[in-house]
């Protein structure tokens, strides 16, 4: 007999009692699915997380003493294995900027108790994408993937040029994948209020604006959680930064002008989890590396054999928790093994599927119109076409 799991403990947090009230009234209905408790405050938050594992903090961020921010950064450092929530009142862009290295997902007031546990259930559900104990705390510590400082100057001189079309700004964003994956993390946060999921980097800026883009690449430079020395030797930096430009490309051509962008985009992140792992887990990583070569099986093969989970996951759990459109979280969580449907999540990470096997071929890996799983799908002679379009 399976016994069940037990359900996962969320902690609200504020420090205004009629508020914590509502919320306890609004959640009642989920109290079978979860154990929810209610702090007045940060220091009462931090003792309830003291006292038991809980799975996900939401906090208000305008609090007295220790205010959301501190509370969520706190959490990180102590209770890692603990998603955050920040619930804000303010479309204030420096208190954006300053939340981006701390808290996972945003909520703005005034929101509906719908929206909250969808958001809810959405986070508890990325969890199960990286089940590894020890290595889903590493993940929750990332508060970026990192950017090298030539962004960040390059940027700068495109939006200093006034007659720089708004594509050249994308452009130099796209160069960059961790960056890419902080721009959309931001503005699909509910900061910014975006009728609908932004999943391409052109509609971010617009709706961002050039100077917090500007500060966001620095930020995002400046305060990088990774150290480029605690990098896995296996891991190719340079390598991986010019795959994920061919793998956005042939993503992007594979699904066409239509679904492009988002294509592109799925494209260009699909390699954000072997970062992840490579930094979070060096040595492991590099042996998995080392025994997937030996072997000559895929890489995401090996992963599974030895953290339970493979990099296309991990991509999926971080992304995911960052808020960005879940079509293009599926697209990147499900890529190295898609279902041939013809769903739009499908077809996103056929997309990549494909692309990602273009781009060992370029690496000296076998054909990818060779590839089993693509040939059975009958899309061989498209790979062939997309050979062609990729050719520099």
């Amino acid at each position: 007999m399976t016994t069940a799991a037990p359900a996962p403990n969320l902690l609200f947090v504020d420090d205004e009692p009629n508020v914590l009230r509502a919320l306890r009234r609004g959640m009642r209905r989920y109290r079978k699915q979860w154990n929810m408790s209610f702090a007045l405050g940060a220091d009462e938050a931090l003792a309830e997380m003291s006292a038991k594992p809980t799975q996900l903090v939401i906090s208000d961020i305008s609090m007295p003493g220790i205010d959301g921010i501190e509370l969520l950064r706190r959490t990180r450092a102590d209770f890692p294995d603990t998603a955050r929530i920040l619930v804000s009142g303010t479309a204030d862009a420096t208190v954006t900027m300053k939340s981006v290295a701390v808290a996972q997902r945003f909520l703005a007031k005034p929101f509906d108790i719908e929206h909250l546990a969808a958001v809810v259930a959405d986070m508890l559900e990325l969890r199960a994408l990286v089940a590894d104990p020890d290595l889903r705390p590493l993940f929750n510590q990332m508060g970026a993937l990192g950017s090298v400082p030539t962004v960040y100057a390059e940027l700068c001189r495109v939006l200093d040029d006034e007659t720089a079309a708004l594509v050249r700004v994308a452009d130099v964003v796209h160069r960059e994948p961790a960056l890419v994956a902080r721009v959309l993390h931001i503005v699909n946060s509910a900061f910014f209020r975006a009728p609908e999921p932004v999943s391409d980097v052109a509609t971010a800026v617009r709706y961002l604006g050039t100077r917090l883009l500007r500060d966001l690449v620095l930020m995002s430079e400046v305060f990088s959680s990774i150290d480029p020395g605690a990098i896995s030797s296996a891991y190719d930096v340079d390598g991986e930064q010019s795959r994920a430009l061919v793998v956005g490309q042939a993503a992007a051509a594979f699904v066409g002008s239509k679904r492009g962008g988002d294509a592109y985009t799925a494209g260009l992140l699909s390699g954000v989890g072997r970062l992840a792992l490579a930094t979070a887990a060096p040595a492991r990583w590099t042996e998995v590396a080392s025994a997937a070569r030996a072997a000559g099986e895929p890489l995401h093969v090996a992963e599974r054999d030895q953290f339970g989970t493979d990099h296309a996951a991990v991509a999926g759990y971080l992304l995911g928790s960052w808020g960005l459109p879940g079509t293009i979280v599926g697209a990147v969580a499900h890529h190295n093994a898609p279902a041939w449907a013809d769903t739009p999540t499908d077809r996103l990470a056929q997309a990549v599927y494909v692309a990602n096997r273009l781009a060992d071929e370029q690496a000296g890996g076998p054909p990818a119109d060779a590839d089993e799983a693509i040939a059975s799908a009958g899309l061989a002679e498209r790979v062939s076409e997309l050979r062609d379009q990729l050719q520099p």
